[in-house]
């Protein structure tokens, strides 16, 4: 595996037709929106200011929303760390699994390892996406399990690497979430 292959590059990520980003972005929007409630502007405020809620990864509104620019930075094993590069509160933190909660948030520090697949198999470098964009698989390394997408009673979509089930009852057993990546060269690598 050659050297110019393990670049580092830039993409975001979308599911279900919407890019993901940090629940704080979602926030904003929502007051931006003219027809809010009190209600529902207290709570974006809220939600705005809560250090647990507001880096969590999740779904934006509408899919014109800005999507959460990333940074895929490779070990050289096929696996990737992802950094933030939206400009804003959570400029280059890293994103990582909750150890708690297993939801997928942005940190300050101790990011998450991440493997890719594509339909052609696990992404080992830059050099082997097969297209742009292209449909793949996040795995959580420490886990070995893809990510499920949950959503609460509050409307709030999240990702995590362990079954959201509850119930114990396999009927209930969701899929892993298929992710789109759509990526362009990083000028970081370029520059390094």
């Amino acid at each position: 595996m050659s050297d110019a292959n393990n670049i580092t590059f830039t993409g975001q990520l979308f599911a279900d037709g919407l890019p993901l980003v940090l629940n704080y972005q979602v926030m904003e929007q929502r007051l931006k929106q003219p027809r809010i409630t009190t209600g529902q502007r207290l709570n974006a405020e809220i939600s705005l200011n809560d250090e647990i809620s507001s880096p969590i990864v999740t779904l934006a509104d509408h899919d014109d929303a800005e999507p959460l620019l990333l940074e895929f930075v490779p070990d050289y094993q096929g696996r990737y760390a992802l950094n933030v590069k939206t400009a804003g509160r959570y400029f280059n933190w890293q994103l990582r699994l909750d150890q708690s909660t297993r939801h997928l948030l942005a940190a300050k520090s101790g990011g998450s390892y991440f493997e890719l697949e594509t339909y052609a198999g696990k992404l080992k470098s830059f050099g082997d996406l097969p297209s742009n964009p292209v449909s793949v698989a996040l795995f959580s390394v420490e886990k070995k399990m893809r990510l499920f997408q949950h959503e609460t009673k509050e409307g709030l979509t999240y990702f995590l690497d362990k079954n959201p089930n509850d119930t114990g009852h396999n009927a209930y057993n969701p899929s892993s979430v298929s992710f789109v990546l759509r990526t362009n060269p990083s000028l970081l690598s370029a520059v390094a």
